[in-house]
């Protein structure tokens, strides 16, 4: 569903409507034809289905005492928006969100929004390297950083350079650490792409998540990596 933002006139757009996407850079809005793919049965898709069908059945079935911790805690960490402005979700929207990055970070157990608190990693992606030898793929970070489970996000690239919007990179694997195993990250990712070869371009994107589901911005810790 697309956004709009309202001046004297509309000033900026964003979001998918009536067969169109309304994207921006930072400097103008540009709109392209929509296209949905073919991913209905991917994994990354049938996976967040099954996730999110229980996160909405768990939902159903919280008293309404933890019904209002979950509306209290959205009131206190509002999210940033296509535009960046800062919204707030209801408690129920933030009860998905942030069960559906802790379950598929690796993660197991209850969160408990009354104790919940919002705190992450500040450092930033440094590289993605393959070892072919070894059959692995390392993830490090520029500094010293924690967190308690960690999402890897990505696919191969058509050339070097070309990236991906980030929002779209499809989901790899997710682990209870601080960074993922190199020889389950290898393994997770030519399940999907098993045609990768060495020489290939592909890009990846990270995310950190607390033990509460909270998580960092996909898109500052991304980049397009050559193995």
């Amino acid at each position: 569903m697309a956004k709009a933002k309202f001046g004297a006139l509309v000033t900026d757009m964003r979001g998918k409507i009536g067969g169109h996407v309304f994207q921006g850079n930072g400097f103008t809005t540009s709109v392209r034809t929509g296209y949905s793919g073919k991913g209905g049965f991917a994994f990354r898709n049938v996976l967040f289905k099954e996730i999110n069908t229980d996160i909405d059945h768990n939902y159903r079935d919280l008293t309404t005492t933890q019904k209002q911790d979950w509306d209290l805690l959205a009131s206190k960490y509002p999210i940033a928006d296509n535009f960046g402005d800062f919204i707030y979700l209801t408690g129920q929207n933030l009860y998905r969100r942030n069960y559906t990055a802790f379950y598929s970070s690796g993660q197991s157990g209850t969160i408990d929004p009354a104790t919940a608190v919002s705190v992450l990693p500040s450092s930033e992606l440094q590289f993605v390297a393959f070892n072919y030898a070894f059959q692995e793929i390392e993830v490090q970070f520029q500094n010293d950083r924690f967190s308690d489970a960690i999402i890897v996000y990505g696919r191969p690239v058509s050339r070097f350079g070309l990236a991906i919007k980030t929002a779209k990179l499809p989901f790899i694997y997710g682990e209870q650490d601080e960074t993922p195993d190199p020889n389950l990250l290898w393994d997770a990712f030519f399940a999907q792409y098993p045609a990768f070869q060495q020489g290939g371009a592909c890009q990846f994107g990270v995310v950190q998540v607390n033990e509460f589901g909270f998580q960092t911005f996909r898109k500052v810790i991304y980049g397009t990596f050559v193995p």
